[in-house]
């Protein structure tokens, strides 16, 4: 089911919020300036028990954002001055079960998967990039990895022939910048800390030993 909602009506323009681990759930359509709030309302909300923790407005490459945006209206301007972007309108939505350290892995392991090669900064950034991130999330990194992933995008973005170099420095910065006592945590654990099936559909049908 589509219901249609918002507060500014633009033809072809609309914000559109795809499935994640949910117990209820339906595809939610709404015009530019509605919230992730007001999405969230409609389309049954995060699964019981838990709460947002982190989304991206526009797919994985665009910056992600948190719980503190719930009420920035999604349109260009506003999510521009949250410090991301509205990108494809797909918004991936993310509840406290998922590790940061992990989806941004899993993200940029694509972007170096899709890469071309044609470019250096794109076709080398992104492998060191998926090393660094994989050391971290094994908890075999120090915290000087997060610098050198800082350093590593800086000499992607912007660099890179194509889009998909800066999109895949994205995810990573902005994680750095709201997550960065989860990915130490990596570090002090030995490895993560969160449990990979809490995050998943089938999380809530697991029956206890």
């Amino acid at each position: 089911m589509v219901l249609q909602h918002g507060h500014r009506e633009e033809q072809g323009d609309d914000a559109v919020l795809p499935l994640w681990p949910r117990e209820r759930s339906w595809p939610v359509r709404g015009a530019l300036g509605i919230t992730l709030r007001e999405l969230l309302e409609l389309s049954g909300g995060v699964r019981d028990g838990h709460e947002l923790k982190f989304w991206t407005p526009g797919g994985s490459s665009t910056p992600i954002l948190t719980a503190e945006h719930l009420d920035v209206p999604l349109d260009y301007e506003a999510v521009g001055e949250a410090g991301s972007m509205l990108g494809t309108k797909a918004l991936q939505i993310f509840d406290d079960t998922t590790c940061v350290v992990r989806a941004v892995l899993r993200w940029t392991e694509f972007y170096k998967h899709e890469s071309c090669g044609k470019c250096t900064p794109c076709r080398e950034g992104t492998w060191w990039l998926v090393q660094t991130l994989a050391r971290l999330e094994r908890g075999d990194g120090t915290e000087a990895d997060l610098d050198q992933l800082v350093d590593l995008c800086d000499n992607i973005l912007g660099r890179s022939f194509c889009a998909l170099g800066d999109g895949a420095t994205s995810p990573i910065t902005s994680s750095i910048q709201y997550f960065r006592d989860e990915y130490l945590a990596h570090l002090t654990n030995g490895g993560c800390p969160f449990d990979p099936e809490a995050a998943t559909l089938f999380a809530a049908e697991r029956v206890p030993a």
